[in-house]
């Protein structure tokens, strides 16, 4: 597997409503329960659809923020509504990203946050660090095993 092969687009988004869940602790495998909770969840109300976008925002470095203050969000883009407390309601921001399609497996997803970020710059692309990479699991996408990972630029 290269991350050469990984196609790369470039997309904005809008600002726009979400919901969605935090966990604060070490990057890890508490991470991907939180997105099967999550998904399950959204399966439950009836929210999961061919359009429905999914999203996982690993919000801090841990190599300037101390592990167990790292915050995990899974994210749920549009206006929806809930009385579950551990699911907040907030605003994705707008922005811009390089998004890099690749294969929805754990070597794919690992491999491009390995080199993900020199790959671009090596392309000369302006990468914006002030914001975090967010990894996008779009259902229509899923289904045929693929995800994104967006990268913010300027």
């Amino acid at each position: 597997m290269n991350i050469n092969d990984f196609k790369i687009t470039e997309e904005s988004y809008k600002q726009q409503m979400m919901v969605y869940a935090r966990r604060t602790g070490t990057y890890g495998v508490e991470n991907a329960i939180l997105m099967e909770k999550f998904k399950h969840w959204v399966a439950d109300c009836g929210f999961m659809t061919d359009e429905t976008v999914i999203l996982g925002i690993a919000q801090d470095d841990m190599r300037i923020i101390p592990p167990e203050q790292c915050r995990y969000d899974v994210v749920l883009l549009g206006n929806y509504e809930t009385n579950e407390e551990w699911i907040r309601t907030g605003v994705f921001q707008a922005g811009k990203y390089m998004v890099m399609e690749l294969p929805h497996t754990a070597e794919a997803i690992s491999l491009a946050w390995q080199e993900g970020i020199q790959t671009l710059l090596s392309k000369g692309i302006k990468l914006d660090f002030s914001k975090p990479v967010i990894e996008r699991y779009q259902k229509r996408m899923v289904d045929k095993h693929l995800c994104e990972m967006l990268f913010p630029i300027y």
